[in-house]
């Protein structure tokens, strides 16, 4: 007993202790009931959020390429004796830029002055065989002409009569027959003065010249190789200008006519916007891409080279939008927002989804409407919560 109650009496004794420690302290503080003193006013310019007519702009990449181009390729068969240009290398129109062996084409060509020859003489020998009908006809027809007149005399008997009419028949048809071959042998003529004027021609094949003045942008054979019809030597393209070929898709097909002006940026220039028109929409879609392919004619500039990078502003209409300058835009991280004014006059951040930039000004496409008002320029002092003053 005596044991148990001496422990209890220290336990007793610091409960009393804390509550008294408690009752002191609480007679030291008082707590207070201050009010917390109301922030000034922000003042800022603020605006008024409304729709305006606005052009619809589409952006289109391209790429930069010569207006006027071309591969020329073999019109014989050949070995190439001789490649005058390279890459880069700027011809005139006319300049001999290949020759091809000729000889197949000589042997070609003597064959076909050897079929004219041929033609000719077989000519001459058809119209002295017709000459020698007509005389044969003309001797047939005095013999029956006279046997004719016997006969009303009863001088000539039956059968001599017959005898001279057959000989007179069989002249006429040996007559119209010569006229016939004359005829056949004269159209071989022809057709050998043809062959002999494209052999001709083909001599001229042998030669590879610049069909205009341009650079040579490819060159696919050297000395030794094989030209055969159709197969590719020299790519040029003409230096009187470029374009751009911009890729748009099929749904624009209706908005995008030849004329219409497009604002084209070319980083490689010094000069990166210039300004161009559409020249030429190409009638077929990309299967694909779904897509189709304008051509914007450009003009003349420095720099400009075949196969740069464009792109391609187009205006394709009007809408009504929701305009805000781009200085009323605030960045937090990868969020964009605006501080819209609420009705108690305070500032709230509120995001915002963006399109278009036109100008000093971009497109709002969610996260505002129609009569909110917002804060123009906003800066440091501005917070979210603050009470704003709105100035003119």
């Amino acid at each position: 007993m005596n044991g148990t109650s001496g422990k209890c009496i220290p336990k007793a004794f610091l409960s009393v202790a804390l509550i008294l420690f408690l009752w002191g302290c609480g007679e030291k503080i008082q707590p207070g009931n201050k009010s917390a003193a109301s922030a000034p006013a922000v003042k800022a310019r603020t605006a008024v959020a409304e729709m305006s007519g606005q052009a619809v702009v589409h952006e289109a990449v391209g790429t930069v390429t010569a207006r006027t181009k071309a591969v020329l390729s073999a019109k014989i068969m050949g070995t190439v004796t001789a490649v005058h240009v390279r890459e880069s290398d700027r011809v005139t129109e006319g300049q001999l830029l290949i020759e091809i062996d000729p000889r197949t084409v000589s042997a070609h060509r003597k064959q076909a002055e050897a079929g004219l020859a041929e033609a000719r003489k077989a000519y001459e020998a058809a119209v002295a065989a017709r000459d020698s009908a007509a005389s044969m006809a003309e001797l047939a027809k005095a013999t029956y002409d006279r046997y004719v007149n016997l006969m009303k005399n009863e001088s000539a008997s039956r059968q001599e009569f017959d005898e001279v009419a057959a000989r007179h028949r069989q002249a006429e048809a040996g007559l119209n027959q010569a006229k016939a071959m004359v005829e056949a042998v004269s159209e071989k003529v022809r057709q050998a003065e043809a062959a002999v004027a494209a052999s001709r021609v083909m001599d001229g094949d042998s030669h590879i010249t610049a069909p205009y003045e341009g650079v040579i942008t490819q060159r696919f054979v050297d000395p030794g190789s094989l030209a055969a019809p159709g197969s590719p030597l020299l790519a040029i393209r003409a230096v009187s200008g470029h374009r751009v070929d911009l890729i748009l898709p099929e749904h624009l097909t209706p908005l995008v006519k030849p004329g219409l002006s497009v604002v084209l940026t070319i980083p490689a220039l010094s000069q990166p916007k210039i300004t161009g028109t559409v020249m030429t929409i190409v009638p077929f879609s990309d299967p694909a891409s779904r897509s189709f392919v304008a051509q914007v004619d450009i003009p003349a500039v420095a720099g400009l080279q075949e196969g740069q990078y464009a792109k391609g502003r187009l205006e394709i209409g009007n809408a009504e939008r929701l305009m805000v300058p781009v200085n009323a835009l605030i960045q937090r991280g990868q969020l964009t927002g605006v501080y819209w004014i609420d009705p108690e006059q305070k500032a709230r951040f509120r995001l915002v989804r963006t399109g278009s930039i036109e100008g000093s000004d971009i497109e709002i496409l969610s996260g505002l409407k129609p009569g909110d008002r917002y804060i123009l320029e906003p800066n440091a002092q501005i917070v979210d919560g603050a009470l704003v003053e709105g100035l003119s």
